[in-house]
């Protein structure tokens, strides 16, 4: 959303398909809303989701963006001045963010070494990783590096297997003396680190990690190289950065990851097509 943002941020029809796209998440949510209260849907006992979902500020949200998707429109349709096209206020907003994700990792990064730091801040449970950061996810990563580091040579290099996750780290850990999910997760079992690439570490080890790291590294390199201002070539490197950054609390799931593949066919295939275009037009 960040990148669309910054895109969209010199040209004032850009700005408006942004907004469209911005409306859409708080009118998900009330949609949500209306499906769990009068349509009988039921939430997994998770109070974090439902909390995200019954929050009440969805609908002022909703409304604020309304009326600016308006104002924006009308200005639009009236042919008036497009301020956004001097570049000033995406500068703005470009420097306004730098120095706000510095100062969040600098922040972050201090909770994690000085706990003093941790302390003066309220001990906000998402400022410092501990065992249960993230629904209990700090414990599976620490005991997944903890698996790793005690593996041998070949389960270094190698992995111990694929979807071999469960028994590599329950034979090294008492797991469910760590971890206690709650509710409708009470009789889990863990059989992935909710963390791809530390997934990926221990199923296929440090060689199929770079392996795997390797496909959206250099997909993501060639997209950004012929991106040139095609929109939908830009929306593969999206999908590309967005799935890797979600990969870090996630895992490869049969809904989204062969998608994904599919995604980096379909860019492929348009950069080719722009490509013969250029070498047909040239002759």
């Amino acid at each position: 959303m960040a990148v669309v943002l910054f895109r969209s941020l010199d040209d004032r029809r850009r700005f408006l398909g942004f907004l469209e796209l911005l409306i859409c998440c708080p009118a998900a949510a009330l949609l949500g809303k209306y499906c769990v209260r009068f349509r009988g849907m039921i939430l997994a006992e998770d109070g974090t989701l439902s909390g995200f979902l019954f929050w009440e500020g969805w609908m002022p949200v909703l409304i604020f963006l309304v009326m600016l998707f308006m104002t924006v429109w009308v200005r639009e349709k009236k042919g008036y001045r497009d301020r956004l096209r001097n570049r000033k206020i995406k500068k703005a907003v470009l420097c306004a963010a730098g120095v706000i994700f510095v100062a969040g990792a600098a922040v972050f990064l201090a909770c994690q070494v000085w706990e003093s730091v941790w302390v003066m801040l309220g001990e906000k449970s998402l400022l410092r990783i501990t065992d249960s950061w993230g629904n209990d996810r700090g414990a599976l990563w620490r005991m997944s590096l903890g698996t790793f580091r005690q593996g041998s040579f070949w389960d270094k290099w190698i992995g111990v297997g694929p979807d071999c996750f469960g028994n590599a780290v329950y034979a090294k850990y008492p797991v469910n003396d760590i971890v206690h999910p709650t509710g409708h997760w009470e009789t889990a079992l863990f059989a992935n680190a909710h963390n791809e690439w530390l997934n990926m570490l221990i199923n296929q080890g440090i060689l199929g990690l770079v392996s795997y790291a390797g496909i959206f590294v250099t997909a993501f390199a060639r997209l950004w190289k012929r991106e040139g201002g095609n929109s939908f070539v830009l929306l593969g490197l999206l999908a590309v950065f967005g799935y890797c950054a979600y990969g870090i609390v996630s895992f490869q799931q049969t809904v989204s990851t062969p998608l994904m593949f599919a995604v980096l066919g379909i860019s492929e295939a348009m950069i080719r097509e722009k490509a013969h275009y250029i070498g047909e037009n040239k002759k």
